[in-house]
């Protein structure tokens, strides 16, 4: 898959086009129900979204430029990992708001 849109500006038509095609396969290799992990280095990969979301972030917000192995979106056939993140199948956090604050709060 091409990747050279990492890098250009996020208001280009080759990143619109490299973004949308990076989507299409991350909800189909890696969603969980209507989300995916949102591709973000600052929050770690921890937060769930959906499609929408990610991609008006990703309008907004560049594409992590470091980020170009792509495991916790699905990418597998690689020997090791861009960013040095564990990859894992993961479940979706509880939407419980009392949950997410004691996750929040305990998170080691």
């Amino acid at each position: 898959m091409d990747k050279s849109w990492i890098g250009k500006p996020s208001n280009t038509l080759e990143y619109e086009h490299g973004l949308n095609p990076f989507l299409d396969f991350t909800f189909m290799n890696s969603a969980i129900g209507d989300k995916i992990k949102y591709p973000c280095h600052l929050c770690y990969f921890q937060k769930w979204q959906t499609r929408d979301i990610v991609y008006a972030h990703l309008i907004c917000k560049q594409f992590s430029q470091n980020y170009v192995t792509w495991v916790i979106h699905g990418e597998s056939n690689v020997v090791n990992n861009s960013l040095n993140i564990e990859s894992s199948h993961d479940i979706l956090p509880p939407s419980n708001p009392v949950e997410l604050l004691l996750m929040k709060h305990f998170r080691a």
